[in-house]
């Protein structure tokens, strides 16, 4: 539960940082903001193993299709041991 309320602390910051781009938090979570379209964002969590590593996210879920949700649409991706390493945002 630490590591969510953590995320939905960090989430709602995603605003100050759109003109930033790219930033590392202290958890180790990297918030990157793309450059072509300020409403997408990823959170690469610290079990990421980086920008551009191919073939790393091999299962992605959509939370409107978990829940009942209202918001931005959240995208979460998963390694091949099934663990959460990143979240797509789009606003």
């Amino acid at each position: 539960m630490d590591l969510i309320r953590q995320l939905i602390c960090e989430l709602s910051e995603i605003e100050r940082f759109h003109q930033i781009g790219c930033r590392e938090m202290e958890s180790g979570i990297v918030l990157t903001v793309s450059d072509d379209d300020k409403d997408v964002a990823y959170l690469a969590l610290p079990d990421h193993p980086g920008r551009g590593t191919p073939g790393v996210a091999v299962k992605q879920m959509r939370l409107r299709d978990l829940t009942p949700y209202s918001g931005p649409d959240l995208y979460f991706d998963f390694d091949k041991d099934g663990q959460l390493i990143g979240i797509e945002i789009l606003a």
